[in-house]
This record gives C-alpha cells, structure tokens and sequence, in this order.
C-alpha cells in the first residue's frame, strides 16, 4: 500500500520551477532516499510534503489525505525534521519532549508511557533531566527525533538529519530508523551520504527540480555521476573556504573532524581533486573515499 503519493508536482519561485512534474509512490514501511547536489530541490520536496510549502501544480497525499486541502489531518500522522531543529536548548531533555508532546494532547500517564518507549530505543534516557544546549550533536539530533515521534505518527519527513553528526551516531541513527520501519513506519530522508543511500530500499536521484531515477541502492555506484570523499587535514575550516572557491562542489561541509565533499568522479579518477588539496594543505592531508 502506498503511503506517499505525488502527481505531477510543480513549484514554482519567481520565474524558475525548482520542481518540475515529479510523480512518486512510496510504499508503508519503506525507506526512501533523495539524494543529488545541493539546489537539486529535496528540501523544497519534503517541505511541500509537510504542508509548510504549497504547491504550484500538482497533488500530494499522505496515507490518503490531501494535504492542501486537509493540513491539519495530513498534520496528525507526519512527523518531520528539517536541517536544523528547533529544540530548546535551556529545557532539557524530558521538558523538550514534553513541550512538543504538549501541541499534540499528549499528556499524563500517556506522555510517560510514550517517552519511556522513547528513552528506551534512542538510548537517552539517562540524559533526562540533561539540557538539550549540553547535549552532543548525536544526542541532538537523537532528541529531535524523539521529538518528532512522541505523537506516532506513520509517516516520518527527514531532510538530511545527520550531516555533521560522528559516524558512530550516525550509524545509532539509522539503527533506530530501521526499527521504525520494522514497526510500519514509513520513511523519507534526504541525505548527502552516499553511504546513508545504501541503506534505503530505494533511492531517487533529483537535479534541478527533477527525479532522473528511482534506483535499488545497489545501483547506485553505476548510475551516481559523483564521487563522495572525507578530507582529513590540520586546518580544516580554512581549507573548507578554499575547496569551494577552487572546486565549487555540488556538496561541500564540515562534519566533525573531516570535510565530507561530493564532487564529479573525475576530479578524482584524475587526481585532480589531491593535487587541489595538497597544494591548498601540503602537510598532513589525507583523502579517503
């Protein structure tokens, strides 16, 4: 059964379309990824998705719901997570998930009942009482989840959570994600990792506004035009700033102590992309793809 379903989908911002007539089926207890370079319009897909944004064109439901015409029901069984999410970063842990809880009707022994379940699969139970600004990045976006799952909903909207989460959260991530989808939820995530695409069951590959293939993840190699890196080096930040200026990547960012960058496969079937970086960083840089 199709949870997700998109028809000719169209947004339109000034005079450019930055979706142009995307059409997609996502079945109850996938997990779908979008991937493709920065600008490719997965952020203003899954924002569409969620109500936030209205479309131009087209016609998107959500288990069945219009989710122009019926928001607020649409509202009830989404959950979503953009880039950044906005946790309160005084309160903590438990009086996050409380806040949220609250602007769903979900209280007392119902509220307890259902971030004991939290706690138990995200592994933040003993940071309850610990404000969300003392938190790790992966205890963060751990949190964020919490919080978008606390009213159950069966369809979760989740635009690139871990970029610049440690790859050991990010893999506790997508650990509890899978545990999701084995209770029914359906997912769709965004993500620059090549790696997070892998564990998707399939996978859209979107430029300017458009899908160009729906792949089995184990395609993806064959069909993806770019090559993902991790860039290791002393002064990472400066090199960062000078990476975009010389290479301009589609996909370029700090993620904990390395540059995650996405760039076309010759740059590094050429060794283009290493002689770039020795000689911005001669000492100390190390490249693994």
């Amino acid at each position: 059964m199709a949870l997700i379903q998109i028809r000719g989908l169209r947004k339109r911002f000034g005079d450019g379309d930055v979706i142009q007539g995307i059409n997609l089926s996502i079945e109850e207890g996938e997990i779908f990824g979008l991937i493709g370079p920065d600008g490719a319009g997965k952020s203003t897909l899954i924002r569409m998705l969620t109500g936030i944004l209205a479309p131009t064109e087209g016609e998107i439901s959500l288990r069945g719901i219009d989710v122009v015409q019926d928001y607020e029901e649409a509202r009830s069984v989404v959950g979503y997570m953009p880039q950044t999410f906005g946790l309160y970063g005084p309160l903590t842990v438990e009086e996050n998930l409380r806040a949220v809880a609250r602007i769903h009707g979900v209280r007392g022994a119902e509220f307890k009942k259902r971030t004991e379940r939290l706690y138990k699969f995200s592994g933040l139970g003993p940071f309850r009482d610990r404000r969300a600004a003392q938190l790790s990045g992966g205890m963060r976006q751990k949190l964020g989840l919490s919080c978008v799952l606390v009213h159950q909903p069966q369809i979760l909207l989740l635009d690139e959570p871990t970029v610049g989460v440690d790859p050991v959260s990010r893999r506790e991530f997508w650990e509890i994600l899978h545990t999701l989808t084995a209770q029914g939820t359906t997912i769709l995530i965004s993500t620059p990792y090549l790696e997070e695409a892998e564990r998707c069951h399939r996978v859209a590959f979107l430029k300017e506004g458009r899908i160009l293939e729906v792949l089995d993840p184990r395609e993806l190699h064959s069909f993806f035009p770019y090559a993902t890196c991790d860039i290791y080096a002393p002064q990472i930040r400066g090199l960062l700033g000078r990476l975009q200026e010389r290479l301009a990547p589609p996909v370029v960012f700090l993620s904990g102590d390395h540059i995650h960058l996405i760039c076309e496969k010759k740059l590094v079937d050429s060794g283009k992309l290493e002689q770039t970086v020795k000689k911005l960083c001669p000492e100390g840089t190390h490249i693994k793809e």
